[in-house]
């Protein structure tokens, strides 16, 4: 199990630096952008209103609706897990617990995406927070198979199965536009780096 974890996060970052190469080359091409983006230092970055993040509209742990395009003026963080994930899941969740102390001043929601529709219930949901003990702002979005999968395909997610699935985490500017991607495990000082230069931005 050690061997395939480990080949599989060796897989997702070699994806995820295939994704920062493009990233790097749209930032340095854009000569408009980059006289004015903050310095960000995630894996793949992209300019100020350059590429306006996919909007999704779906249903919280407690059964609320969640849409992307309503969260205008606070930076989101998103990713993607599954409440009975064994592998990369824990990983990211004990990295985000980490890092809660860092940003609960910050303007900066949580947003989980999961790769399980059925399995992630709302009880399996509220186990896995308090397993990793999270205590910040945080959203656990589901869905229908069909609304789901299209948010999975906008972020370039790959889903198996229930516990077989890629990973990512985007950081999502107040004006709505991708700004940062970041592998899983990810840098705990780059993130909190990049969400703290966000936060502070008028619009990014």
């Amino acid at each position: 199990m050690r061997i395939k974890l480990k080949l599989f996060q060796v897989l997702v970052g070699a994806a995820i630096a295939i994704v920062s190469i493009t990233g790097y080359e749209i930032f340095s091409t854009s000569q408009t952008n980059t006289k004015k983006t903050i310095p960000l230092v995630g894996n793949a970055l992209w300019p100020s209103h350059f590429k306006k993040a996919p909007n999704f509209t779906l249903i919280d742990q407690k059964g609320h609706n969640f849409s992307l395009s309503k969260q205008k003026g606070k930076v989101v963080l998103v990713t993607f897990m599954d409440s009975l994930c064994t592998t990369t899941c824990p990983i990211e969740a004990q990295q985000l617990a980490s890092i809660e102390n860092k940003i609960k001043n910050l303007p900066v929601e949580v947003v989980v995406v999961s790769t399980d529709p059925q399995g992630d219930t709302a009880s399996n949901i509220d186990a896995f927070a308090q397993r990793y003990g999270w205590n910040m702002k945080w959203y656990w979005l589901n869905g229908t198979l069909g609304q789901i999968s299209k948010v999975w395909s906008n972020y370039k997610i790959s889903v198996q199965s229930a516990s077989g699935h890629s990973t990512a985490v985007y950081l999502i500017s107040k004006s709505g536009y991708e700004r940062v991607g970041l592998g899983v495990p990810f840098g705990k000082r780059e993130i909190i780096h990049d969400l703290k230069l966000l936060s502070k931005a008028s619009t990014a």
